[in-house]
């Protein structure tokens, strides 16, 4: 019987964009709702299953005939999310630059409304404090590197553990 091996460039790019591509119409269906700022545990969960889902689907497919060794699956997966992570970083590069350039402006407004309103007596000096310490954390710059942490790191996580389910070996 002969078995037919899949090459790994190609999966990982078919499985990379089909999750990034997810990454942006996720986001497009947030700006969309005007939900880009604030989300909750439904976007949070929504975004897990879809993350897990796809790259553990993506590892699966990759298994040549059910049998996949640990380092392959880590291979592939890691290569989904870095794929995945690039799309989803020219995306965030797209709608802060030329879709929604005021967006760090909003969300600062929205941070703002937030601290005042949890804490009326805060003074004038002490509210610039905590608003120029939180501006540190809105530049494009930022938000880049921390949705390519994000992406890398936690899907890496969901490669191990899609790994460690999916690695059979061949009895010899």
């Amino acid at each position: 019987m002969e078995t037919k091996t899949i090459s790994a460039r190609k999966h990982i790019i078919k499985y990379g964009t089909i999750l990034g591509l997810i990454y942006v119409a996720y986001g497009i269906m947030m700006y969309s709702t005007d939900n880009t700022i604030s989300r909750n545990w439904v976007h949070t969960t929504l975004d897990i299953s879809v993350r897990f889902g796809i790259i553990m689907y993506g590892v699966y497919k990759y298994a040549n005939n059910g049998f996949l060794k640990l380092k392959s699956a880590l291979k592939i997966g890691m290569g989904i999310a870095l794929i995945s992570a690039i799309i989803s970083i020219i995306w965030l590069v797209i709608k802060e630059t030329v879709i929604e350039p005021d967006l760090a402006n909003k969300i600062m407004k929205t941070g703002r409304d937030g601290i005042i309103r949890r804490n009326p007596s805060i003074t004038p000096e002490e509210l610039h404090e905590k608003l120029a310490f939180s501006q540190m954390f809105n530049s494009i710059y930022f938000r880049i590197t921390f949705d390519l942490i994000d992406k890398v790191l936690f899907n890496s996580i969901f490669v191990l553990i899609a790994g460690l389910i999916l690695t059979k070996k061949k009895d010899l």
